[in-house]
C-alpha cells in the first residue's frame, strides 16, 4: 500500500464502507456480549440463592439431629 491507498490519505468510499461494516460488527459483538453477561449474572444470582437455601436447610437438619441426639440421651435416663 502506498500513501495514496493507505489510511494516511483521505478515506476512499471503499475504506469508509469497510470501517462502517467493522463498526457494525463491533457494535453487534458488544450487544451480544452484554446480553450474555446479563444472562450469566442472572444465572449466578440464581445459583447463589440456591446455595444459600441449601446451606440454611443443612443447618436446620443439623439442629434437628442435635435435638434428636439430646432427646435420645435424656429419654433412656427417664425410663430407668
Amino acid at each position: 500500500m502506498g500513501l495514496n491507498k493507505g489510511f494516511a490519505s483521505e478515506p476512499s468510499e471503499e475504506s469508509t464502507k469497510t470501517l462502517l461494516a467493522l463498526s457494525r460488527k463491533v457494535d453487534k459483538l458488544e450487544k451480544d456480549y452484554r446480553m450474555k453477561l446479563t444472562l450469566l449474572e442472572g444465572k449466578y444470582r440464581q445459583m447463589e440463592d440456591a446455595i444459600t437455601y441449601l446451606i440454611e436447610r443443612v443447618e436446620m437438619l443439623e439442629e434437628t439431629v442435635m435435638s434428636l441426639k439430646a432427646y435420645s440421651a435424656i429419654r433412656p435416663a427417664k425410663n430407668e
